[in-house]
């Protein structure tokens, strides 16, 4: 299991899959940036169809992005639930498709 192997305890999984609709505008997409609860888990990103222009992914230290992440079909990020991210808005033409898992 991905989590195991990056030693990241897990005891229950929680998963989906997440669909960004392409629209236009700049920054980031709705209600990002953001950090997931509980605060103590693990979610990690599959990029399943990361889109024909790429939304990128922000890492944030406080308020300052200090990592960029470009998508790409079957890129798996490992973001830590109390680490602020945001998702730019999808200006390509098709969705992005990725799986969300968190461990618990």
């Amino acid at each position: 299991m991905a989590f195991e192997g990056k030693r990241i305890p897990v005891k229950h999984v929680k998963s989906f899959i997440s669909l960004q609709i392409p629209k236009k505008g700049e920054g980031y997409d709705d209600n990002y940036p953001h950090v997931h609860y509980p605060l103590t888990a693990t979610t990690l990103i599959h990029y399943l169809q990361p889109g024909d222009k790429p939304a990128p992914l922000d890492i944030f230290h406080e308020d300052e992005v200090v990592e960029t992440i470009y998508p790409e079909q079957g890129l798996t990020v490992f973001v830590p639930n109390h680490v602020k991210h945001g998702v730019r808005i999808n200006q390509g033409t098709i969705p992005r498709i990725q799986l969300i898992a968190t461990a618990l």
